[in-house]
C-alpha cells in the first residue's frame, strides 16, 4: 500500500503541474484579442477590417459560429467565415446601422505557445450604444512565430 502512494503521489504532483492554471493576459496576446474585436466592428454602410481579420485567423482555422440568435451552429473554414461574414455585413439587418462589439471579460489560460481565451462580448449599435447581442467567445490561439493567431473560435450567444 504504501509502494502504491509513494509511486501515485508523485505522478498525481506531475499532472497537476501540466494543469493550464488562469493567468494574466500576456501582453501580445491581449492586443490580438483587442485587434480582433476591433477587427469586427464596422459602422452604417461600412465594412469589418477584412486584412486584420485573414491576418490574425490561421488559414486553417476551424470556426464554429451562429450568424443568428438561436441559430443552429456551422463549421466553416477561415476562408468561408470570411465570406459568410462579409454577406452578414452587406445584409438589411446591419448595413444601415453597423455594429460593434465590446469586451465585457476576458479568462485566458495558456501554455508557451498556445493559448485559451473566453471572451465575453456584447454587440451594440454604433451610433444609438442600443444593445443587439451578447455571448461569448471560446477562443484558441496559437504562437505564430512573434504573433497570436486564431485556431479555433466559437461563439455561444446568451439569450
Amino acid at each position: 500500500m504504501n509502494l502504491r502512494i509513494g509511486v501515485l503521489l508523485p505522478l498525481l504532483a506531475a499532472c497537476q503541474a501540466l494543469q493550464p492554471q488562469p493567468a494574466p493576459l500576456p501582453e501580445e496576446l491581449k492586443q490580438s484579442v483587442e485587434q480582433l474585436y476591433e477587427a469586427f466592428d464596422f459602422d452604417a454602410g461600412g465594412g469589418a477590417d477584412w486584412n486584420s481579420l485573414e491576418k490574425l485567423f490561421l488559414e486553417e482555422a476551424c470556426i464554429v459560429n451562429p450568424f443568428a440568435e438561436g441559430a443552429p451552429a456551422q463549421v466553416s473554414s477561415r476562408a468561408d467565415f470570411l465570406r459568410e461574414f462579409q454577406a452578414y455585413v452587406r445584409s438589411e439587418s446591419v448595413r444601415s446601422t453597423g455594429l460593434h462589439e465590446r469586451i465585457l471579460a476576458v479568462r485566458v489560460e495558456f501554455h508557451d505557445n498556445i493559448a485559451h481565451t473566453w471572451v465575453e462580448f456584447e454587440g451594440f449599435l454604433p451610433v444609438t450604444g442600443e444593445l443587439k447581442t451578447r455571448g461569448v467567445d471560446s477562443i484558441q490561439w496559437v504562437l505564430d512565430s512573434t504573433r497570436w493567431r486564431v485556431a479555433s473560435f466559437t461563439t455561444h450567444y446568451r439569450r
